[in-house]
């Protein structure tokens, strides 16, 4: 993923090969590898985009959360789907969750159609971006 990040473009993200611990060797080849998902992606998100904008996916948010990591998160996250919204029309409805789940993680649960960001994972969030 940090290949993915950096190669979308270099000029501009050159902390990933710091920040993430992406090793140097292996960032030369992380543009051509962008360039190559891109292409291999095309073929699914074109229609995608062709359909959009759409509310294929939704943010369910939770009240009972606070501090500035969390709203930062939450923030980031309908921010986000918003975006994507715009950007795609997903196949099937996907609900974006935030909970606590005991790591600094994000899951996908192909049964339920959710996409769960842990709240573990907004500290992370939040630090990267204040960077």
């Amino acid at each position: 993923m940090a290949c993915q990040f950096f190669g979308a473009d270099v000029d501009t993200r050159e902390y990933v090969i710091t920040d993430l611990g992406l090793p140097e060797e292996r960032a030369e080849t992380c543009e051509e590898e962008y360039y190559l998902a891109e292409w291999s992606w095309g073929t699914v998100l074109i229609p995608m985009e062709d359909a959009a904008p759409a509310t294929t996916l939704t943010y369910k948010g939770l009240s009972d959360i606070g501090g500035e990591e969390i709203a930062f998160t939450q923030d980031l996250l309908i921010e986000q789907v918003a975006f994507l919204n715009e950007s795609y029309a997903l196949a099937k409805p996907v609900t974006v969750t935030l909970l606590s789940c005991g790591e600094a993680n994000a899951f996908y649960d192909p049964e339920t159609l959710t996409i769960e960001v842990c709240t573990e994972f907004a500290e992370d969030l939040f630090y990267r971006s204040t960077r």
